[in-house]
């Protein structure tokens, strides 16, 4: 995934993007974030790292939030899609989302859809 190592032989560090980490934690609570295939799209230690980084900030509440933006986001694109009857949804910064897809095939119409991030992102 998009994650290197970084330091000496003795101090090596995982660094994970803030795309994979927001993918694990917008998977968490899927019944309000409406979407149930980005946890297939994030590695292991991406996933144990997302449950330290909660422990070392003390912030256990950041999976529940992003989950409940990421369903809010997903209401309103199903909503738009459907009353304004869009050909395309084009997701700027998409990460590890599926959101675009999540929308298009919850709207049960034929969208185009679009994902553009850095090259990284999307070609891992």
């Amino acid at each position: 995934m998009s994650h290197k190592t970084v330091g000496g032989q003795n101090n090596l560090k995982e660094v994970f993007s803030s795309a994979e980490l927001t993918g694990i934690w917008r998977s968490s609570y899927q019944s309000i974030s409406y979407d149930p295939l980005s946890h297939h799209l994030m590695s292991d230690a991406a996933k144990s790292y997302a449950k330290t980084f909660i422990q070392m900030h003390q912030y256990p509440l950041i999976s529940r939030k992003i989950s409940a933006r990421a369903g809010y986001m997903f209401k309103q694109g199903v909503d738009l899609v459907k009353s304004y009857q869009c050909d395309s949804i084009v997701s700027f910064a998409c990460g590890y989302s599926m959101l675009g897809f999540l929308i298009a095939q919850a709207s049960n119409t034929d969208v185009r859809v679009i994902d553009t991030d850095l090259a990284e992102i999307i070609l891992d």
